[in-house]
């Protein structure tokens, strides 16, 4: 069977999304050869990209689509798998800007046209279901994994000299997120600067921007706030390695792949049960209510201070990331590849 993988949502998509679709179509091609992958991408996307999988379909023998993007292509909609990371661009339609508009103009029709969808967490499906007339029994709900490009270990000679670079003299507490309001970075700041006035110990705050730092930041900042901008995955990961807690208040996320990737570091970790951790993270994170600036101030000054609790939450942590496996996300959309092509997919 010849499948044709569209990943075009590398381009459309964000720091979360790009980090689905890579974890995804690796771990596709590491399964049985039964299935015949094709990938395919846009430098950018535009009308011909989308003429461009038409004419890929219809000249290729492909017995089904699978689209990791915004797009279902003319004339192939019955034989669609669309993966669906993230509704934050419908949740939070001003954080997504002009090409937002774009981008759920696009996302909303190709969902009425798929065949079947996979989305990574009941939060998405539940988002997915309220906003479309899309019947709940095609819609497939599997966890997503680890962020398996992330090196997990200790930290490096290399690592210390990044130490160096930030002038770290202190505890650190990592936060990684764009600049997008939803992701909540200022009011962890906030709350932050708040808690690290009671600490028994010093404290810097790392802030790394996947995207932009936001102006406010820019235009002056507190000492022990570290503020950088990367989306290089090998900086990202000695910061992790630098990491004593890490903090992640979003209040919405497709998957908290990020919070996942410290857990299975063993770092002790915060992050907001508004999101998609409600109902993924049982135990390997502390959950709060980040929207309410006192509950969030209050558990990271008890974080920043009992130490016994970081590492109760840094093992919880490390045990809860296990259940979550690429592998166990890629064999099921190849189970659904099959439904697709066979009769008995319903």
């Amino acid at each position: 069977m010849k499948v044709l993988v569209d990943r075009s949502g590398l381009v459309w998509g964000g720091f979360e999304a790009r980090i689905y679709i890579r974890s995804l179509t690796d771990s596709l091609k590491e399964l049985d050869a039964e299935i015949d992958l094709s990938f395919v991408e846009p430098r950018s996307f535009d009308i011909l990209y989308a003429r461009r999988l038409e004419s890929m379909l219809k000249n290729g023998d492909y017995a089904l689509f699978h689209g990791l993007g915004p797009v279902v292509p003319r004339g192939f909609e019955g034989a669609t798998l669309l993966s669906v990371p993230d509704m934050s661009a419908f949740a939070y339609p001003r954080d997504a800007g002009a090409g937002g508009r774009v981008f759920r103009r696009y996302m909303s029709s190709s969902i009425a046209a798929a065949r079947r969808v996979l989305v990574p967490s009941p939060l998405v499906r539940r988002e997915l279901l309220r906003r479309f007339k899309y019947p709940a029994r095609w819609v497939d709900c599997v966890p997503a994994g680890e962020w398996p490009r992330m090196g997990i270990g200790t930290a490096t000679a290399g690592d210390e000299g990044f130490a160096e670079a930030l002038e770290l003299r202190s505890k650190a507490a990592l936060c990684v997120c764009s600049s997008a309001r939803h992701k909540n970075w200022a009011l962890l700041i906030e709350a932050f600067g708040r808690a690290r006035r009671k600490a028994i110990s010093d404290w810097t705050l790392i802030m790394a921007f996947v995207d932009r730092i936001p102006k406010a930041i820019k235009s002056g900042h507190a000492e022990w706030l570290k503020p950088v901008q990367t989306d290089d995955e090998t900086e990202i990961s000695k910061l992790y390695s630098l990491a004593d807690l890490f903090l992640y208040p979003s209040l919405y996320d497709g998957f908290p792949y990020l919070l996942v990737a410290a857990m299975k570091r063993g770092i002790p970790s915060l992050a907001s049960r508004t999101s998609s951790t409600k109902e993924l993270i049982k135990g390997g994170a502390r959950l709060v209510d980040a929207r309410n600036f006192w509950e969030l101030n209050k558990w990271i000054e008890r974080l920043l201070n009992d130490e016994e609790l970081r590492a109760e939450f840094g093992a919880a942590g490390t045990d809860e990331a296990r259940k979550f496996s690429w592998a166990e996300h890629a064999s099921s959309t190849y189970d659904i590849y099959r439904r697709i092509a066979g009769v008995g997919w319903l």
